[in-house]
């Protein structure tokens, strides 16, 4: 199953190479083999194409036809040249173009290949000021894919998120080989500055690395430090790692203004690894009416009443005399960090009263502030050691905690130098933890944290051309509920930290939760978050992802009572008074009362279940339309007991995915159905034979339909239906595992949210089709 608007070339071709004289040429026993070729609408921005295929025996293949090509004529261990022009207006778009050849474990049905495909070698270049372009690859001597996309390379595509194509920058993607891999590693595991990489231009930065290849492999290591696509330091031969090494004795590059992206380069000779990195040189330049009154040193502090616009807000700045007090004069902006949120005010009114000097005016925001410059920060773990409520109700309780919530998924990074200090392993004042009562049956405790992953603003007079943001909220979330108790509460508002810029730019935490407990119970749950959002000349890009995690103790609970504790937690980047990106991560555990396997006994489930919304909203508008992660669920414990069960009867039963209930896509899904006289489905001439027949409409891709007829079987091991007998009737219940995983269908397409129907079909005479079960995939 592809998408419409891609091309699917198959062939089953012969791996020989002739001679030009066909009365000469040799006659090797042909071997088959399978190749494929998938090509998407990215190739139109290519000109002038010429594909080289240089073969191990010495041969050389020539040609313009990218299905002949990679279709019919590569073959494992081939160096593969490939030759282009670029549309001007491509470059503009996309400025770096990347080939990689991936070695993967072979390929399965859907003509995907098995993941996650790994880098073997990689070819990356930046786009604009040459005329023409080569890119070369090695293919590895097994299973391959090779893919031509926009940007920089993906190491490892771990899952179908992780994919040239899931990210709409595949230009085309080509599989082949016929034998497992097993090659030697190269890889760059991290390349980054010792330092943060961003402050105050100039920025000064010293380079490491970790390298992941064979410990006798000579290495060499080209760096290209001011990234203007040519190596400043060649290393050869290259140390694997760098934490041995002193600071002051790694690469340097001083920068100015602006981002910058150096870039390292390692070989062994065959075959290339790539990685780069970031680093920001910070200045902004402030339009001539802005005035930071905080600065001054007889500055005591600010009190700050805000009222919806068109009303005017009030800031009261009080200082120590009165008559040093500043002049400030309507139509001039003040900006400052006083109050909850800090503010930026357009002055219309100036009111004096004795040593305080009262403002009244409305909130403004960045592009009225800046007049040029750039600002970017990474890796900032937003300091919360001074998190306070600021609007009620608030906690009952502020316990300091040492602990930053660490990511799920990502260990804490190691040194790149001998002398560096990685912070991320001392304690660190990123508490403190929140506690809240909820009646006196009932808490919530909140641990909140905070990474700014990357956050850029690059300013002109009028307008903010780009801006790039990605954040990562962290919760860790114990609920304990002592009695039965059903309760909903919107907490207040609580300031957790600001970014270090002279405008305030604030981080604020909006909680709510609702219980609904039959019983006493302690949940955990952690969620993590990731957000980014991109405005360039095309409008705004955005992503969103969750990883939730949990745990239940209901102290030995019979069977029957349901429980659910479900937290909102919305992690607001305000600008003064005004709101600006959030991101809004749902975590939620509980019990439910379900049947069990057989259907014949009854079971206490406990599960988790989480999602996240991220949005923008400025001056009472969308910056962009808010994209949610719909709930993705999983099971913590079941604890069944039997119990009576109705005779079998009727036509077949859809046992799961259940009518309506969101598909687990933290596993692969499989379906299971019971149908009378699927008993076995061994015997393939037995009349016991049915359909399964899965539907699905996407409004992008279209309709996409699977259909198995057990009579057809044949042993094909991709089929996978198992069926059991059940009862005394030759009732049987199947399981059947697709091919194709329904939650991330051809190549990263997303399938999500989206209506599928499950329906098992037996003959007549062993009952009507069943009803359809549909279900969303999350």
């Amino acid at each position: 199953m592809h998408p419409r608007s891609s091309r699917l070339i198959t062939t089953v071709s012969l791996a020989v190479v002739a001679a030009c004289d066909p009365e000469h040429a040799p006659e090797p026993a042909p071997t088959a083999r399978e190749a494929f070729l998938t090509a998407t609408p990215g190739l139109d921005c290519l000109d002038d194409l010429k594909l080289r295929l240089h073969h191990d025996d010495g041969t050389v293949d020539v040609t313009s036809d990218l299905e002949l090509g990679l279709g019919e004529l590569a073959r494992p261990r081939d160096l593969v040249e490939l030759s282009f022009t670029v549309t001007p207006a491509c470059a503009a778009d996309h400025r770096r173009l990347t080939l990689a050849a991936y070695t993967t474990q072979g390929i399965g049905l859907g003509l995907n290949p098995a993941y996650p495909p790994t880098a073997f070698d990689v070819h990356t270049t930046r786009l604009g000021g040459g005329d023409g372009y080569l890119l070369r690859a090695r293919l590895p001597d097994c299973h391959y894919e090779l893919d031509l996309a926009f940007g920089e390379p993906i190491d490892v595509q771990r899952t179908y998120k992780d994919t040239y194509a899931a990210e709409s920058r595949l230009i085309f993607s080509a599989i082949g080989g016929d034998e497992n891999c097993d090659e030697a590693p190269l890889a760059v595991d991290r390349f980054d500055p010792v330092e943060a990489g961003w402050g105050d231009a100039p920025v000064s930065a010293h380079f490491g690395w970790r390298l992941d290849a064979d410990p006798a492999a000579q290495l060499r290591c080209e760096l290209d430090l001011d990234g203007d696509g040519q190596p400043d330091q060649i290393l050869e031969p290259c140390d694997h790692t760098t934490e041995l090494i002193k600071t002051a004795a790694l690469p340097q590059w001083t920068y100015g203004v602006g981002k910058h992206q150096p870039e390292l380069v390692v070989t062994d000779g065959q075959r290339r690894a790539w990685a780069g990195t970031d680093i920001y040189a910070n200045h902004l330049d402030y339009k001539p009416e802005v005035r930071f009154l905080e600065d001054r040193p007889d500055f005591l502090g600010a009190d700050i009443t805000v009222a919806p616009a068109p009303d005017l807000s009030t800031v009261v700045l009080h200082f120590k005399d009165a008559g040093t007090l500043p002049d400030v004069t309507p139509g001039e902006i003040v900006v400052g960090h006083g109050g909850p949120r800090g503010y930026m005010l357009r002055v219309e009114g100036v009111t004096i009263v004795d040593a305080d000097l009262e403002l009244t005016g409305l909130p403004v925001g960045l592009d009225d502030v800046l007049a040029g410059g750039f600002f970017g920060a990474r890796d900032l773990q937003i300091d919360t050691s001074q998190a306070r409520c600021v609007e009620e109700p608030c906690p009952d309780e502020i316990v300091p905690a040492l602990d930053f919530p660490a990511s799920l998924d990502e260990p804490a990074p190691a040194k790149l130098a001998l002398d560096q200090v990685v912070h991320q392993t001392e304690p660190a004042p990123n508490g403190p933890k929140f506690v809240f009562k909820v009646t006196e049956n009932g808490e919530l405790h909140l641990q909140p944290g905070l990474e700014i992953e990357r956050f850029e603003l690059d300013v002109g007079f009028f307008s903010i051309p780009h801006a790039d943001l990605a954040i990562a909220p962290a919760l860790d979330i114990t609920i304990v509920v002592k009695a039965a108790l059903t309760h909903s509460l919107a907490f207040g508002e609580i300031y957790l930290g600001t970014l270090p810029l002279a405008v305030p730019l604030s981080v604020m935490l909006q909680p709510e939760l609702q219980l609904a407990a039959a019983l006493k119970f302690t949940g955990t749950l952690q969620a993590r978050g990731r957000a980014s959002a991109v405005k360039d000349h095309t409008g705004w890009r955005t992503d969103l992802e969750t990883n939730v995690g949990g745990f239940l103790d209901t102290f030995g609970a019979a069977i029957g009572p349901e429980v659910r504790a479900t937290l909102l937690a919305k992690f607001v980047l305000t600008l003064g008074f005004l709101d600006g990106p959030y991101i809004a991560p749902l975590a939620s555990v509980g019990l439910r009362h379900t049947l069990g396997h057989s259907q014949c006994d009854t079971c206490n489930q406990a599960f988790w279940e989480g999602g996240a919304e991220f949005g923008w909203r400025a001056f009472g508008a969308a910056l962009f339309d808010p994209i949610k992660v719909i709930l993705a669920a999983g099971e913590i414990w079941k604890e069944c007991n039997p119990t009576f069960c109705e005779p079998l009867t009727g036509g077949p039963v859809i046992v799961s995915p259940r009518d309506g209930v969101l598909l687990d896509c933290q596993q692969y899904p499989r379906f299971k159905f019971r149908a009378p006289g699927a008993a076995t489905t061994e015997d393939v001439n037995s009349p016991h034979q049915f359909i399964i027949a899965i539907e699905a409409d996407h409004q992008i891709h279209g309709p996409y339909e699977y259909e198995i007829d057990t009579a057809f079987r044949g042993g094909q091991p991709e089929w996978d239906i198992q069926c059991v007998p059940i009862g005394d009737e030759g009732w049987g219940e199947c399981t059947y595992t697709p091919a194709d995983n329904p939650c991330h269908l051809h190549s990263g397409s997303n399938w999500s949210n989206h209506s599928w129907r499950v329906t098992a079909h037996v003959p007549p005479a062993s009952g009507s089709p069943t009803a359809s079960a549909t279900y969303d995939v999350p």
